[in-house]
Order: C-alpha cells, then sequence, then structure tokens
C-alpha cells in the first residue's frame, strides 16, 4: 500500500473512531481487506493501522484472529526495534487480545506499558484508547477506584483530541462506576449527556451500552417496570450491528435476572392470594410461569452467544442465574450443577468474582436442602 493511501486509511480509522462512525469505518477495512486479504506489515505506519484494527474488531469488524495473526509480525525479541511510537501501537494491539482471551493481568500490563510513556508519546487518541481498556480491565478485576480514574483520563485525552462522541462513549463507563459508588444522580447525567451525543451516530454497540446501564441501574433500585423497557432497548440496539455479539449476551442474562425478580415478587402474591383464596391466583400462577419460562429462554440465548466467544464470565453469569431460577422452582438438582458448572468456568480464568458467587449459590442450595 503507499504511503499517501496509507495515511489516509489510518487517519480516517482514526477519524471514524473517535466520531463513532461505525459503518464508515468498518466500509474502510472491507475496502482494505479487498485488497490485501491479510494486514500488511509492510503497510508504512504498519503498526498504528494494526492497532486501530484491533479497536475496530472490538467495535465488530471480523475476530480477533486478524490482529494475532498481524501481531505475529512482531515478535517480543524484535520489538526494541520499533521507533517508540510504533512500540505503544504494537503493546495496544497485544493488548487487545488479551482481553479477547479475558487475561485481565496481561492486558493491564501492556495498557500500563503505554501509559508510562504518556510523556513521550504525543497521541492524545492512543492514550485516551489505554486509559479506557485499563478502566475496563480494573472494573471487571473489581478495581472499581482505579477504573473511574482511567475512565475519567480517558475522556480528558478523548476530549484533547477533539473527538466528542468518543469521549461520550467513555463517559457510558464512568457513569455505571460513579453508580457503584452510590452517585446514582451523576450517574444517570452523565448517562444523558452521553445518549444525547451518541444518539447521532450509529455507534449501537454504545448506544446498547447506554440502555443497558439505564436497566442495571433501574434493576438495583427495584424499578421493575423501567429496568425490562431498557434491556429491550438494548437488545435491539446491539442486534442492529450483530445478532451475536457479546454485549447481546450480556443484556439478555440481565433480562432473565431481572425476569427473576419479577418471578418472585408474583410468587409472594400467588402465596398471599392462596392464602386469602382469591380468585386471581390462577392468573398469577400462569403469569410467574410464563416470566420464569422468559427468563430461562433469554438465559439460553445468552448462554448460545457467550459459547461463541468463549466468554467464562458471561457464561458463568448465565450459569449462576439460571441456577437461581431452578432453585426458585424448587429443582435443587439443577441449581446445584450450575452453581458448580459456574464455580469451574471461574476458576479456569482465575475469576475470584465469579466464582465467589458461584459458591454462594451452592451455600443457598445447600441450606434449602437442609431446611
Amino acid at each position: 500500500m503507499a504511503g499517501a493511501l496509507a495515511d489516509n486509511l489510518i487517519e480516517g480509522l482514526r477519524s471514524d473512531l473517535g466520531h463513532r462512525r461505525i459503518g464508515s469505518g468498518m466500509a474502510r477495512l472491507d475496502e482494505y481487506w479487498s485488497e490485501k486479504d491479510r494486514f500488511d506489515p509492510a503497510s508504512p505506519h504498519a503498526p498504528a493501522l494494526l492497532c486501530f484494527i484491533a479497536q475496530w474488531v472490538d467495535a465488530g469488524w471480523r475476530d480477533i484472529d486478524v490482529v494475532q495473526d498481524g501481531l505475529g509480525f512482531y515478535p517480543k525479541g524484535r520489538r526494541h526495534e520499533l521507533p517508540l511510537l510504533d512500540y505503544a501501537y504494537v503493546l495496544m494491539a497485544e493488548g487487545m487480545i488479551w482481553v479477547a482471551e479475558e487475561n485481565v493481568d496481561r492486558a493491564l500490563a501492556n495498557f500500563g506499558l503505554v501509559l508510562q510513556l504518556t510523556h513521550e508519546v504525543s497521541d492524545p487518541l492512543l492514550l485516551a484508547l489505554a486509559h479506557f481498556w485499563s478502566s475496563r480491565c480494573n472494573r471487571k478485576a473489581g478495581e472499581y477506584d482505579l477504573a473511574l480514574h482511567h475512565a475519567a483520563e480517558g475522556y480528558r485525552f478523548a476530549t484533547e483530541a477533539g473527538m466528542e462522541p468518543m469521549a461520550a462513549a467513555m463517559r457510558v463507563a464512568e457513569s455505571w462506576l460513579l453508580f457503584q459508588q452510590g452517585r446514582t444522580k451523576d450517574a444517570l447525567k452523565l448517562l444523558g449527556e452521553a445518549d444525547m451525543v451518541l444518539s447521532q451516530t450509529d455507534d449501537y454497540i454504545t448506544r446498547g451500552n447506554i440502555q443497558s446501564s439505564y436497566g442495571r441501574m433501574y434493576r438495583r433500585e427495584g424499578r421493575y417496570d423501567l429496568a425490562p423497557r431498557h434491556f429491550s432497548r438494548a437488545i435491539e440496539e446491539y442486534s442492529r450491528r450483530d445478532p451475536e455479539h457479546r454485549n447481546l449476551a450480556r443484556s439478555l442474562a440481565n433480562m432473565g435476572y431481572v425476569e427473576r425478580l419479577i418471578a418472585l415478587q408474583l410468587r409472594k402474591r400467588i402465596d398471599a392470594d392462596a392464602a386469602l383464596r382469591r380468585r386471581s391466583e390462577p392468573e398469577l400462577r400462569r403469569e410467574y410461569e410464563h416470566v420464569q419460562a422468559q427468563a430461562l429462554e433469554h438465559l439460553d440465548h445468552a448462554s448460545k452467544i457467550y459459547a461463541i466467544h468463549a466468554n467464562h464470565r458471561g457464561s458463568g453469569t448465565v450459569c449462576v442465574n439460571r441456577g437461581h431460577l431452578y432453585l426458585d422452582a424448587g429443582d435443587l438438582y439443577k441449581a446445584d450443577d450450575e452453581a458448580r458448572a459456574a464455580y469451574s468456568l471461574g476458576e479456569q480464568k482465575h475469576d475470584y468474582i465469579l466464582m465467589a458467587r458461584a459458591r454462594l449459590l451452592e451455600c443457598m442450595v445447600e441450606n434449602t436442602t437442609a431446611a
């Protein structure tokens, strides 16, 4: 690829990424791939191209093996020969692979190395991405204070780069972290601001993230009238980009979880009506069974998508939620099986949060058995 064409491609990918023009960026890469049929290491600024290909893979273009193949041209023993900025681009691409493989520690190490070069690297977009991905990894590891710091820094660098839509996307991650700290009002404010900016883009994944965040916040507050509505919108947004996107699986799992909570409320009403011998009890029971069936259907759908992506945390979360549904229904054997499956998935990736949730479910099953 000639130098001018390579420069135009990279600049186009950067601009489309920063302004969340997802369809445009994917079209650029499709055109590039139709000519090359693979990553071209001989291309001028190839490390930068590989870095941005990795970002677009995360946005939904092709699979991570494209990045893995490209990274093979930059073995660790020869990376010291690269210019400093190119080295940072390669680290970012490799970090994305670690994220895809759910290896949070290695991903954080790569992004941390890039951030150590803050004073030597003059690319605010690159630094914004390094902070953003550090935030996502810290959040997955349960380190919410660090995650919030990196999310705020990512927003600052994206704004400095003049890319308001990307900054808005980073606000979505920041809003959830604020909510985790009990700052619901601030979290909703950031979500609303991000929604206004991104509603003008075709960034359906981040738009889905916004709706998913609303759903999870309302679910936490017990607003079961609002939570399912937002999860449904999230499912619609994700499906517009990719019917097998991993975030779609997450919203399906969240929908299944909130449906389980709704079913529990219905069961309490059934028990109360049965005690008073009210006529509404049979109707409530039919509604209860319908909601439970929907919850299992959404969880099964999520499980299939997570299996495609080999996502252990997601698959384990589905097992835990499904286990609680079986426990609610009195099927203790199935509930225990789901708890053990979730623990095994967490153990494979040293995911202590998932392992703890699985053990808690096992304890609940044991307590019910002993009662």
